[in-house]
């Protein structure tokens, strides 16, 4: 069930035709977003809103066209405040994005008053050439590593992708001349004629489709301590990179790691003692991003649709924002936002399916890994294929159920939609890549949503 997930949310590739490349892999179009489904209530937004990887407004006002103070070390987005460790960070100040900013006379209208020109984070070639050091990538302050290019675009998604607990941040870079593409299908588009049967591919309304040349920066953390940054690179259409840098404990940079197959783990401080932390191969991120779902997965219409409190402490819309800075090829339609599990303006059925769609759908979904059934939040519950159906993957015997069900209403015990999210057994759990923690909100939202079924649709 929950098909691969986490700690990349965006990730690597097929093989390219790069003598040296381990990664690749996309494909054309824009990724399963959905519209419809049981339709998520209006502007719940979730994660997001501004408590930026460090605390106070980070020290340096914007380090970029007319840069507003800085929020935090590598941060921008929502999800927990990471302080930046021992000063290191002050503030991930303003990046690019700058307007007036505090100190200059008040909070900036816009979040991202202009487009970010001159990028200097950009994908390299051969993949052999990739910096050793991500201070020496292009997409950081060379001279703060803890804080990005003055280039890049932070950004933040409704409902996040589960990551053991992980603070995250988000943030891309687009090559200069380049724009992203939305699939719209309020008209009659060729390319909206009939999704599901066209293979369920990531052209599904909603989802984004970049331009040649993007760059994703992620950042995980924990306790205000850096732990990853990885960086997705679309070079072609057809070949998009990985690259995992790892935090060196004074938090001076980052190294790149190398090409283990099965990746590299790492014990490192967590919220609640020690964290085993997997960093995954350049190879495993295929499991998860993978073309069906539109390989760099977040960015899609009903996951940034809510306000975002900017680097430079403006808050506003993203898509207006991004629509603002003049980087969509036509502004997207303004799709409902995926609810959070948290969420209890939305129905217990929607947030369940939210989470199902985004933990799971990557690789449940027509056209996907496994196809199976379908997890994508657009599609109808009794569409799926999950309520009362018999799984492909035989149940662990310490279970001892003798007719075990994808889903089975009013049982959640007898289910193994909720028995694999709740299994730390490596053979069995899911997701099977990236993730070692029992996500306790999702997993309760997903078991209580079952219990209320009397039956399948």
């Amino acid at each position: 069930m929950l098909g691969g997930t986490l700690l990349f949310t965006f990730g690597c590739g097929n093989e390219s035709s790069d003598d040296d490349s381990t990664g690749g892999g996309a494909g054309t179009g824009g990724s399963g977003a959905g519209t419809g489904g049981t339709g998520a209530s209006g502007g719940s937004s979730g994660s997001s809103a501004g408590s930026s990887l460090g605390g106070s407004s980070g020290a340096a006002a914007g380090t970029a066209q007319g840069g507003g103070a800085g929020s935090g070390a590598l941060s921008g987005s929502g999800g927990g405040g990471m302080s930046a460790a021992g000063g290191t960070a002050a503030g991930m100040a303003g990046t690019a994005m700058g307007g007036a900013g505090a100190a200059g006379g008040g909070t900036p209208e816009w979040g991202i008053e202009m487009r970010p020109t001159g990028q200097t984070c950009k994908v390299v070639t051969p993949q052999s050439a990739q910096p050793a050091l991500l201070s020496a990538t292009g997409c950081v302050d060379p001279m703060a590593p803890t804080q990005p290019a003055a280039t890049l675009i932070a950004y933040d998604v409704a409902t996040p992708l589960w990551s053991d607990g992980a603070e995250k941040h988000r943030y891309f870079a687009l090559p200069d001349t380049g724009t992203i593409h939305v699939k719209d299908c309020s008209g009659n588009a060729p390319e909206c004629e009939d999704p599901q049967s066209g293979g369920g591919n990531y052209e599904d309304e909603g989802d984004w489709d970049f331009p040649d040349g993007t760059v994703f920066v992620k950042t995980f953390g924990f306790e205000g301590k850096l732990v990853e940054t990885r960086l997705l690179m679309k070079r072609d259409q057809d070949n998009w990179w990985g690259f995992s840098y790892q935090w060196r404990e004074d938090q001076s940079d980052a190294d790149l790691l190398g090409t283990e197959p099965d990746g590299y783990d790492a014990m490192v401080p967590g919220p609640d003692g020690m964290v085993n932390w997997h960093f995954p191969s350049r190879g495993q991120c295929l499991q998860c991003h993978v073309t069906a779902a539109g390989v760099s997965l977040g960015p899609e219409t009903s996951q940034l649709n809510f306000d975002f409190t900017y680097p430079n402490g403006a808050k506003g819309n993203q898509i207006d924002t991004l629509e603002h800075a003049g980087v969509f090829e036509a502004k997207p339609p303004m799709l409902p936002v995926y609810p959070t599990p948290e969420d209890t303006t939305a129905t217990l059925e929607e947030r369940a399916r939210s989470y199902l769609h985004i933990n799971c759908g990557i690789c449940h979904r027509p056209g996907g890994n496994f196809a199976d059934f379908d997890a994508r939040f657009s599609t109808a519950f009794e569409d799926t294929g999950l309520c009362g159906t018999t799984p492909d993957k035989a149940v662990l015997p310490e279970y001892m159920l003798d007719d075990p069900k994808r889903l089975d209403p009013g049982h959640p015990e007898n289910s193994v939609v909720s028995l694999r999210m709740h299994s730390l057994d490596s053979t069995f759990r899911m997701p099977q890549v990236g993730s070692r923690v029992v996500d306790p909100t999702g997993s309760m939202v997903v078991d209580d949503w079952i219990s209320s079924l009397t039956a399948c649709p």
